[in-house]
């Protein structure tokens, strides 16, 4: 029973590294098939320079440029909410500096290429519309599209003539200023989807991979702590509830604003907006900040792990790549000194007189005098010259 115990215990063991192998190794390429056409070779060099950017030193450019416009843009976005960086229109209403709606323009309309080049390089359309980073970029690129054609634009010059309205359609233009109004609210919250354009970040970056990655495979561990949490949100949150409702001025007037302090409690935030003031209600406030540097402790460890082993994993294929390029580079290097230098051996040999002569007609048969006394010193073994040499001796 003991080695058969041993035995099982070890299987386990191996099928979890094996499992663990499966989940932190690369995925598998799929390969990629451009047809045999006439574009198919013009299609692959495409789907190179904007997806692939250790393929060359353009690509490299490419994607530092991309990066680097996001990070415009994200940057414009938010200096653009506040106010001293603000215009007002006619009404007195704040909108977007000129400038830095110009930068926006720009950046969107090099997202707007870049996500169609792409579309164009891909080998299978529907696989790269389906893809989740894909789908993020159309998000973050769609509210620019929609704000720009159904958004009124500003009335920023108040020397511009307005077009009389008559007095019998003073209702309609009513109506028609809270259409635009409702349609400017809805614009609004559309905005809210350009911060979508940071997660095109992670296309390019290691360690936001590696964090998708370990939420990918790590849901298990997040869920139970999920639970952990909203359970002790519920029972703390109550209990302070049913302890602290009679107090004056309480923030514990119901369940739900006791499950909002218990989850600040839990989480070690505390945002101090309102407490327990009873001796009760400290006792347990005190029993679930202690809970809660519980729940905090027990699965995160877990979640590291598996971040930490995927992300030394990436880096190790990803320094595999960068040793595989500089190789590859070393053997083009290599190959191109080879090259010249026998190209210049030969046109030395060319060039140089006296290191190629043409042979006369006198050595050449001495060259068939002596090949032929080779030949026949071949042919005939030694000891039967020596037998004819010694018969005629004889």
């Amino acid at each position: 029973m003991c080695c058969v115990e041993k035995f099982f215990a070890r299987k386990e063991h191996s099928l979890e590294q094996i499992e663990k192998a499966k989940m932190l190794g690369p995925e598998a390429e799929v390969e990629e098939d451009f047809g045999t056409g006439y574009f198919g070779k013009y299609q692959k060099a495409l789907w190179d320079l904007f997806e692939k950017p250790q393929s060359s030193s353009a690509a490299k450019m490419v994607s530092i440029l991309s990066v680097s416009l996001v990070l415009i843009s994200t940057v414009g976005m938010c200096f653009n909410t506040f106010p001293w960086m603000q215009i007002q229109d006619i009404h007195g209403d704040p909108v977007d500096n000129p400038k830095l709606a110009l930068i926006e323009a720009v950046c969107i309309s090099y997202f707007t290429v870049e996500f169609l080049f792409r579309l164009a390089g891909s080998p299978v359309k529907w696989d790269f519309l389906k893809g989740t980073m894909n789908v993020v970029d159309c998000l973050a690129i769609a509210p620019y599209y929609l704000d720009l054609f159904f958004a009124p634009p500003p009335e920023l010059d108040p020397t511009t003539p307005r077009t009389p309205t008559p007095t019998g359609s003073q209702e309609d233009e009513e109506e028609e200023e809270n259409l635009f109004a409702d349609v400017g609210r809805i614009m609004q919250v559309l905005r809210i989807a350009r911060m979508m354009r940071i997660f095109k970040l992670a296309r390019r970056s290691v360690g936001l991979q590696s964090m998708a990655h370990t939420v990918r495979t790590s849901w298990k561990n997040l869920g139970l702590l999920f639970s952990l949490v909203v359970m002790g949100m519920l029972f703390f949150g109550s209990l302070e509830y049913f302890i602290e409702n009679g107090e004056d001025d309480t923030g514990f007037y119901s369940i739900p604003q006791g499950m909002w302090w218990a989850v600040q409690t839990l989480t070690s935030l505390g945002y101090g907006d309102f407490t327990p003031v009873t001796i009760l209600g400290k006792i347990v406030g005190s029993m679930c900040a202690v809970s809660g540097v519980l729940v905090m402790a027990l699965p995160i460890p877990i979640v590291v792990d598996n971040f930490g082993n995927y992300y030394a994993e990436q880096k190790k294929i990803e320094a595999k790549e960068l040793k595989k390029e500089a190789q590859d580079k070393q053997a083009e290097v290599d190959k191109a000194a080879e090259k010249v230098a026998n190209n210049g051996l030969v046109k030395t040999l060319y060039t140089k007189r006296g290191i190629i002569k043409t042979p006369s007609l006198t050595s050449l048969e001495d060259y068939s005098k002596t090949e032929q006394t080779t030949i026949t010193s071949i042919a005939y073994p030694r000891s039967i010259q020596n037998g004819t040499r010694n018969g005629s001796q004889i």
